[in-house]
């Protein structure tokens, strides 16, 4: 038995024999070994870390898992999703940010995004976000869907 995020979580959703590659992408210096640390908590291997995207090496190593922090992204973060997905089509992409608005992350949702996290979320939700997605597919950080909530009642 297992308890997320705790314990040995990734033979929960069946990758016991397979610790997933994960690519973080953090611009952040003093911030990308902290996220390394939290990720390697879940269960994750970070197997590469970088400041911006390389996209060579996403076609070349086709990781698990893209994490990025889309704050330091230049371009459209949907277009920029989009080009990670082409080049890593099989790779479960997570978003971090600072962005908390429903309809940019139901726009970051259809550009192939697998999983938004805010910039809010402790460490323990976004390992057990990770799990989560890993298990079926798909995360959404639940400030997303307060926001959501939160216009849907200001319209009754």
């Amino acid at each position: 038995m297992c308890d997320p995020p705790y314990g040995d979580t990734l033979s929960c959703i069946g990758m016991a024999t397979h610790r997933a590659s994960t690519y973080i992408i953090e611009r952040q210096a003093f911030f990308a070994p902290y996220l390394a640390r939290t990720l390697e908590t879940g269960g994750l291997h970070v197997s590469y870390l970088s400041a911006d995207i390389e996209f060579d090496y996403l076609g070349r190593a086709l990781p698990d898992v893209v994490f990025i922090d889309t704050d330091f992204v230049v371009d459209d973060v949907p277009d920029t999703i989009r080009n990670i997905r082409s080049r890593s089509p099989e790779s479960i992409i997570c978003i971090y940010a600072a962005q908390t608005s429903a309809a940019w992350a139901r726009a970051c949702h259809l550009a192939g995004a697998n999983a938004l996290f805010t910039k809010f979320a402790t460490p323990e939700e976004i390992v057990a976000g990770l799990l989560h997605v890993l298990s079926v597919g798909a995360h959404t950080d639940s400030r997303y869907l307060a926001d959501a909530a939160s216009r849907h009642a200001s319209q009754v």
